[in-house]
């Protein structure tokens, strides 16, 4: 007498789901950009994280130098076109920084602050952004 924990069932599998294209917003505009026309045009809406907001950085806005914090695979090229296609504004040039993260120590337990990376945009003369003003 065999157990019917332990018979053979017909077990049927089904193909796994296909995953939907991502669907991605830019900052000013109300209109979808597909995964396959995001990856054609080179954009990528999750670099460019949020403005940063710091004395120093505001001070470097009357030299119309704004800072933003990006993603750690951020690169300068695809800075430059986010800001200037999501802000309507046109670019000098772009600096990056890469603050490496802190070793932190509370009693016996050792731990790190994270990392980040920002990018410090110059725009051309007669553009200036509305995000410094908020």
């Amino acid at each position: 007498m065999a157990f019917p924990l332990f018979k053979k069932t017909d077990v049927k599998k089904t193909s796994p789901k296909k995953k939907e294209a991502q669907v991605f917003v830019g900052p000013q505009s109300n209109e979808k950009i597909g995964a396959a026309v995001h990856t054609k045009v080179g954009l990528r809406w999750d670099l460019v994280k949020h403005p940063w907001f710091t004395e120093k950085a505001l001070n470097g806005t009357a030299q119309n130098k704004y800072v933003f914090k990006v993603a750690q695979g951020a690169n300068k090229p695809e800075i430059k076109k986010l800001i200037e296609r999501g802000y309507n504004v046109k670019v000098s040039s772009v600096h990056m920084v890469n603050i490496p993260g802190k070793p932190r120590r509370r009693g016996a337990h050792k731990g790190e602050k994270p990392g980040y990376k920002k990018a410090i945009v110059t725009l051309r003369k007669g553009s200036t952004l509305e995000v410094a003003t908020q």
